[in-house]
């Protein structure tokens, strides 16, 4: 199976920056059959997204479901939920993330707002050089 992640960011002079920017990102990736996807119901409480049992190099893409003005969702590389600690990414009401994991880290989830979901997508890849 391939994945393939396009992103592309454009601005015009003057708008955002003072310059414009244009650039595109494409990833081609093959993945294994033993993909995991699933949503997660945040409930106030840190849930794990990723156990550390879960070994291997993965592209993990992310998506917050929530669509309320508090609805955020922040990301940890840890089981816990300390803020400026381990935090990779806050995501708000529809965005979306996509992080790159090898090894076996821990990366939870937590949301203040319980009944917001988290679209997890998790897709184990063949990298010889992550570890």
């Amino acid at each position: 199976m391939a994945l393939k992640i396009d992103i592309t960011l454009t601005s015009p002079a003057g708008d955002a920056l003072s310059d414009a920017i244009s650039t595109t990102l494409t990833a081609n990736y093959s993945v294994s059959l033993g993909n995991n996807i699933k949503k997660k119901k945040m409930s106030g409480d840190v849930q794990t997204i990723v156990d550390a049992a879960d070994v291997g190099a993965k592209i993990l893409v992310l998506k917050n479901l929530g669509s309320g003005a508090s609805d955020f969702i922040q990301i940890f590389n840890s089981a816990t939920d300390a803020i400026g600690t381990a935090r990779v990414a806050t995501l708000g009401p529809g965005e979306a993330a996509v992080i790159p994991i090898s090894g076996s880290p821990v990366i939870s989830a937590h949301a203040d707002t319980a009944d917001t979901f988290l679209e997890v997508m998790e897709f184990t890849i063949a990298a010889a050089n992550r570890s």
